[in-house]
């Protein structure tokens, strides 16, 4: 256990801290919010914000509780390897299991696939292997039907891009980016059903199957309220803040730092409304009230204080290096415990 490798834990560990009391947390309550108000509200777009809601949630759950482990094992004098590496960026499916659950993909391929034959043994072989990993893959997160589905769709969706249309996506400068995504978005919608009939009800009223209107009056409701907050946990899924971040020198930081602290960090970004303040009418017509209260927090203050720590925990060269790290903890530590309080 050394000093610097402490101060390092503590850094990883907040950021987790961050990720899942200031993002997933506050993301998921308006997918939960969605999923509440049932079918008889939903509109295509509607649906199409939730499970895009759900997927950052999930991300930023599965990110905050890995990085407090390697944290809290680096704080330890244990070096663990990164788990994710912002999976969302991903320009294929292939790429983004090399970005998500590194360990997971990483262990199934060293110990299922490889073992299996992996790709040296002919393409029939190499097909089925991919199947025999993915559907145990499933199997890991859980006995379900869902769950092995949702193995079965990306071995499949594997399959396809290593054979057929890998070389072609690979090729294109922004349709790569837009297939990943949506293939991701579908299956996490596959990874939280219930049922196959949830599944085949919630993708007919995302492609209009279900002839659903494409935008309704919550709809509205939702971008009006959330749109700020979705752009800025999207871009905090990416690595453009650390981009941004990694190309100032360090006295143009500083004095962004100094500029940008007392005006970011208070502002804030509506979540749910109050009951007052916002009222629906339901399918009657009658005026219904909203059900619950999301207190706002200052999420682009913390995307930007993320990143700065991202970028310094990954790497020791970073230009900015000499900012010390108690001050960047000391900032985040303090938004958390004046501001985690997200629900009442």
């Amino acid at each position: 256990v050394t000093l610097t490798g402490f101060a390092d834990g503590i850094v990883g560990f907040v950021r987790g801290l961050g990720k899942k009391v200031l993002f997933a947390n506050t993301i998921g309550a308006v997918y939960t919010q969605i999923l509440a108000d049932g079918t008889d509200r939903m509109s295509m777009a509607t649906a199409w914000i939730g499970i895009i809601c759900y997927s950052l949630q999930i991300y930023f759950d599965f990110s905050g509780y890995s990085d407090m482990a390697v944290g809290l094992g680096r704080m330890l004098g244990f070096e663990f390897v990164r788990n994710f590496n912002f999976p969302y960026s991903a320009n294929s499916i292939t790429d983004f299991w090399r970005r998500w659950h590194i360990s997971l993909s990483s262990w199934f391929r060293n110990y299922v696939y490889i073992p299996l034959g992996g790709n040296r043994k002919g393409t029939v072989r190499t097909i089925v292997n991919i199947m025999i990993v993915w559907s145990l893959t499933g199997l890991w997160h859980g006995a379900a039907w869902n769950f092995i589905i949702w193995g079965l769709y990306f071995g499949i969706i594997l399959v396809i891009e290593k054979l057929l249309i890998g070389k072609y996506i690979e090729k294109t400068k922004i349709f790569k980016y837009i297939y990943s995504s949506i293939i991701i978005v579908i299956s996490f919608l596959i990874f939280n059903s219930n049922s196959i009939s949830e599944i085949l009800t919630s993708l007919g009223n995302m492609f209009g199957i279900n002839k659903l209107s494409f935008i309704n009056q919550e709809t509205i409701y939702y971008l009006r309220n959330y749109l700020v907050l979705l752009i800025v946990s999207i871009i905090s899924a990416t690595p453009l803040f650390k981009i941004i971040i990694t190309k100032i020198n360090n006295q143009k930081l500083k004095k962004v730092i100094n500029i940008l602290e007392p005006i970011i960090f208070p502002i804030d970004i509506p979540a749910l409304p109050d009951r007052d303040e916002d009222i629906l009418t339901d399918a009657s017509g009658a005026l219904v009230p909203k059900a619950t209260k999301v207190i706002p927090t200052t999420m682009a203050g913390i995307s930007i204080a993320l990143a700065i720590n991202e970028a310094e925990f990954t790497n020791k060269s970073a230009p900015f290096i000499n900012i010390k790290k108690p001050t960047i903890i000391k900032r985040i530590f303090t938004i958390i415990l004046s501001r985690s309080y997200l629900y009442y």
